[in-house]
């Protein structure tokens, strides 16, 4: 199971519907970020020294790391993962649930317009519209 985990009212509850409906099936808890640092190899931050966007990068993670724990202790015995997406966020969880061939990918839906969606992007719609994989949606 792949739990996808944002740190919103939205992912909680999707998290603690999925494992009181599916139970307890090893897990991981992912919580997925765009950096603005992690620029492709052709692009270079002229006005950013190395060690300022080392420091942003670590600072990322390590805020990732600490949403993919507090997710991790809604669902018991599940394994926290931050994942760094390089492209779309939901495009890095699909490829990272390829890899750990998940049975069924989890996340929450935040309920937002069409419009909402088109312009903030969307994780779940990403998910649904790609996965070959289950894609459970939670409504909040």
């Amino acid at each position: 199971m792949l739990y996808c985990y944002d740190g919103s009212d939205a992912c909680r509850q999707a998290l603690r519907t999925a494992y009181e409906t599916l139970g307890d099936r090893p897990s991981i808890v992912i919580t997925g970020w765009p950096s603005i640092w992690a620029a492709p190899e052709d692009i270079t931050f002229s006005l950013a020294p190395q060690d300022v966007i080392d420091q942003a990068l670590k600072a990322e993670h390590d805020q990732a790391a600490e949403l993919a724990r507090e997710g991790a202790e809604l669902v018991p015995g599940a394994e926290p993962v931050a994942l760094q997406s390089d492209t779309s966020v939901w495009r890095s969880i699909l490829q990272y649930a390829d890899e750990q061939d998940a049975a069924v990918i989890v996340c929450g839906s935040h309920g937002r317009g069409a419009i909402a969606s088109l312009v903030l992007g969307s994780v779940s719609h990403g998910l649904v519209g790609h996965s070959h994989r289950p894609v459970l949606v939670v409504r909040q």
